[in-house]
């Protein structure tokens, strides 16, 4: 009897340490089933590319877009000719224009040094951007690395002063949730080991630090889906310079990454700057070098912050890029190759692959939203750039995404949001 209950208790103490360990919101150890090569394809944007280097992409109605300097360009695909630049101050308005990240067709940019304006465009066909809306978002500091949910809500990254990761309400100009990050000084931010970037879509958003070896899933709610945390010790960060390398000994994990609807593509470094600056290639007859050539390597996550594969780089790694998902194909550009696209096929990625956390918690079941109905006392967000005043309001109607289905938060109003398909 008394090795039958030993027995039994030893089953027991497996059987939970094996539920402990399906329930864990934490990977210690990340390993990618698949990996591939990646070959670039270098493809010429043409003397009106402006030169500057991007700090965006974004695709929108088949038409690819950069956010450089003070501008946004449209280019058409797969001919890479220019339908349109905004920013040029000597033919418009737009002062400094910030791309926000969006799953929806229409491509918002908000207007940084005027009062964060908010402007929301569609594309026509010949790729021109007609403005539909504008408005304001009333956010004094700078909005890092924004994604805007239907018309409603942005995340976005505030990192100075207050290093935390926030939501905001744009109809009621209130932010509704905050998630601190932060753990040194505004002196030492860019030193900060908590440091990394924000990335959305309109289910999930991951965060990716760039002092250490890992990765943050939060729904909405900023609930923790998962955490990829390889780090095994305190990251030693030295904000000292060196006169011949950028702080050698400092080790950079995670780069540029994209947020797409089916996974989360992010550049993994892993390496100290010392190690990163010895895989160079020469050029001005070896007056200068371009560092790390193929030394980052991109992940690939699912929503739910699991592993799905990884791609080495045989020529040349991005250091930013857009997925076109429909296609599997990566669309980038390095600083070194001037006024060339990059483009990489990739491989072992389902085109539908899975667009919603597994996970059973509501995402939207405790925002506060704003639930009444647009009235002359109480405008919209947004103004109509085109009229139609004579139109019957309609009531905001706010739904709930439910992460065991496709049921997505829909905001309508009365100035022309485009409604998701809804499953009753």
């Amino acid at each position: 009897m008394k090795y039958l209950a030993s027995f039994k208790f030893l089953c027991l103490l497996a059987a939970c340490s094996l539920i402990s360990a399906a329930c864990s919101d934490v990977i210690e150890s990340k390993s990618f089933p698949q990996e591939y090569s990646l070959t670039s394809e270098h493809i010429s944007l043409g003397p009106s590319f402006i030169p500057y280097s991007p700090s965006a992409m974004e695709l929108k109605s088949g038409f690819l877009i950069f956010n450089t300097f003070l501008y946004v360009q449209i280019y058409s695909v797969p001919d890479l000719s220019v339908t349109c630049t905004l920013g040029d101050r000597d033919r418009s308005d737009l002062q400094t224009p910030q791309i926000l990240r969006s799953s929806s067709p229409y491509l918002y940019i908000m207007d940084v040094n005027n009062k964060n304006e908010v402007r929301k465009y569609s594309i026509d066909s010949l790729g021109q951007p007609i403005l539909l809306q504008t408005g304001f978002a009333g956010v004094n500091t700078a909005m890092n690395r924004p994604y805007i949910l239907h018309d409603s809500l942005i995340v976005y990254d505030e990192f100075v002063p207050e290093a935390s990761l926030k939501i905001y309400n744009l109809h009621t100009n209130t932010e509704i949730l905050t998630l601190p990050y932060g753990t040194t000084s505004i002196n030492d931010r860019f030193f900060d080991k908590n440091m990394g970037g924000l990335y959305a879509n309109d289910f999930c958003m991951a965060f990716a630090y760039k002092y250490q070896d890992r990765v943050d899933f939060y729904d909405w709610q900023f609930n923790l889906i998962r955490s990829v945390n390889n780090q095994k010790s305190e990251p030693e960060i030295n904000i000292r310079n060196d006169i011949f390398a950028p702080r050698p000994n400092n080790i950079n994990y995670y780069g540029f990454s994209f947020m797409g609807r089916n996974y989360f593509y992010t550049l993994y470094r892993g390496v100290t700057n010392k190690v990163f600056r010895s895989d160079s290639l020469p050029i001005l007859g070896g007056l200068d070098h371009i560092y790390g050539i193929t030394r980052d390597v991109l992940e690939v996550y699912d929503m739910d912050g699991q592993p799905v594969c990884r791609f080495r780089f045989n020529d040349v790694a991005p250091e930013v890029f857009v997925v076109d998902e429909e296609q599997n194909i990566l669309y980038g550009y390095r600083q070194a190759f001037p006024a060339t696209l990059l483009a990489y096929h990739l491989q072992g990625l389902s085109k539908n692959g899975q667009q919603y956390p597994k996970s059973t918690k509501p995402v939207f079941s405790s925002l506060p939203f704003s639930s009444r109905p647009d009235t002359p006392e109480e405008p919209a967000y947004f103004e109509t750039a085109s009229t139609h005043r004579d139109e019957a309001p309609t009531y905001w109607i706010h739904r709930f995404l439910d992460r065991s289905g496709y049921r997505p938060a829909v905001s309508a109003g009365n100035f022309g949001l485009t409604e998701l398909s809804r499953q009753e």
